[in-house]
């Protein structure tokens, strides 16, 4: 069935309609030189007409060669579209894993910038240290208060695209819900962070305190 669609679409670019078979027309015809026949229009073991004869189409005979040349498109178009397809879900694969992929440890992803100066069932305290330039990767954090021990800026980068800059002075503490973001110093930082691991974020994070 899928010889004979393929014939069909065959016979159909060069507007003729086929006959195959045993009574199939192998005569030489004086348009067109014909090869060595093979007597009927068998398929070959390989699904694909047979090389070696020409296909009567009416009262006309094609050249094999050309039925040939076109109906071998078919198997790569077929291919490239599988591949096309598989392509596809396999994108959307790696997006997918992307987008629910948690946001890793800030100690994990940037060890060199940050000191673990306790850690228990309820809180983790963070030394954190960064000079200008610095930046530090996608991670996460519980929700927080920062306590910056020098004046020092902080560009964030939320995972929707969105971005905030931070502007601490030294002695100065902030309330964080937490959340994803990756980082860059603007200038030197210097603080503590204190994590609460089953702290709930507020509706709005709070002000710095007043001095």
């Amino acid at each position: 069935m899928r010889y004979h669609s393929h014939l069909s679409q065959v016979t159909a670019r060069f507007g003729l309609s086929a006959r195959i078979g045993p009574s199939h027309n192998c005569s030489q015809s004086a348009a067109v030189p014909v090869p060595p026949c093979c007597g009927n229009c068998e398929v070959s073991p390989a699904g694909s007409l047979n090389p070696g004869c020409r296909v009567g189409i009416g009262t006309r005979n094609v050249d094999n060669a050309s039925a040939w040349s076109y109906y071998s498109h078919f198997p790569t178009i077929e291919k490239e579209e599988v591949m096309v397809r598989r392509l596809t879900v396999v994108g959307f694969m790696i997006l997918s894993i992307a987008m629910v992929a948690p946001a890793q440890d800030i100690a994990k992803v940037a060890p060199k910038n940050v000191k673990v100066l306790l850690d228990n069932a309820e809180v983790r305290v963070l030394e954190y240290t960064a000079a200008k330039g610095e930046k530090i990767a996608l991670h996460s954090h519980p929700p927080y208060v920062i306590y910056s021990l020098s004046a020092g800026k902080t560009h964030f980068v939320m995972p929707d695209g969105k971005t905030k800059d931070l502007d601490l002075k030294a002695g100065e503490a902030l309330w964080s819900d937490g959340g994803p973001h990756s980082q860059e110093s603007l200038t030197d930082n210097h603080a503590i962070v204190i994590e609460l691991k089953h702290g709930k974020p507020l509706a709005a994070s709070a002000k710095p305190a007043k001095k």
